[in-house]
Parts: C-alpha cells; sequence; structure tokens
C-alpha cells in the first residue's frame, strides 16, 4: 500500500501508551518487523520500503501488512515510529539518526526463548552452508587441478 509518511506522522499520537511492545524489529532485515495485534495474540510481519513514486527524500513509503486494515493501519505506524525512536509528540527530526540494533530492540519476556531459539538456529544454518561452499570449492580445485 502506498503511504505518506506525513500520515503515519499524524497517527503516531493516537497510538496506545504501549505500542513500542508490540513491534519486533526483524533483526536481518530493519524494514521487515514483527507486529502484535492490538486487540489479540495475532502476529503480523510488516514490511516497509521505500515507494516506486518517491521523490527521493523517503516521503512515500510502500507498506504490506496482512490485517484487515484498509487503510494505514496501527500495525505499519508502531512499526514506523519504533524504528524512527518516535513516539507520541514526537517530530521526524527529533528521531535518532541511526537504525534500531539487536541490544536497541525491546523483545517481550515471553518472546525471548524463541527468539534464541530462531537466533541460534539461523547461527547452525549459516555454519552449514559455509561447510557446504568449502566442500564445494575443494572439489572444484580438484576437478580443475586433475585437468
Amino acid at each position: 500500500m502506498r503511504v505518506l509518511v506525513s500520515d503515519i506522522l499524524a497517527r503516531i499520537d493516537a497510538m496506545p501508551a504501549d505500542f513500542r511492545d508490540h513491534v519486533q524489529v526483524d533483526h536481518e532485515d530493519k524494514s521487515l518487523a514483527y507486529v502484535r495485534s492490538f486487540s489479540s495474540d495475532e502476529m503480523y510481519t510488516v514490511h516497509i520500503g521505500v515507494h516506486k513514486d518517491d521523490p527521493g527524500d523517503k516521503s512515500i513509503l510502500n507498506t504490506t501488512c496482512p490485517c484487515d486494515s484498509r487503510t494505514l493501519c496501527k500495525h505499519v505506524t508502531a512499526f514506523y515510529a519504533v524504528s524512527k525512536g518516535l513516539g507520541p509528540s514526537e517530530k521526524l527530526s527529533d528521531a535518532p539518526e541511526t537504525e534500531p540494533t539487536p541490544e536497541t530492540v525491546q523483545i517481550p519476556v515471553e518472546d525471548q526463548g524463541a527468539h534464541l531459539r530462531a537466533l541460534t538456529m539461523a547461527a547452525i544454518d549459516t555454519d552449514m552452508k559455509a561447510h557446504e561452499a568449502r566442500v564445494a570449492m575443494l572439489l572444484e580445485v580438484e576437478r580443475i587441478a586433475r585437468g
């Protein structure tokens, strides 16, 4: 969905006080977040990127959220606010210049075990891919050496 940053900023003041608790930014892809519904325990995978019509100042965004809303939803608004360090009555110019890091993203206590498992599995998967790449490289070197 095509969204104007000004529309998002206008909605931040109306966000619930605990909106930051609902957002978990993906550690590898900062354009993705997992946002817990404000009315249930349902999780939504939200994506925010620059829209193709953007004039170059990132004022027009392309957003996706699988919720039922047909307009700009709270999930997108919450993710944008968290990623820019904004809260009610804060202006965009007050936002920190840096992207959130894994150390600054708050993960709800009940999700920490699952989060640690996911990180461990990702590390194992990356390690396995590295070993597979080394084996493939060794086989290719041997094939070239044999002529």
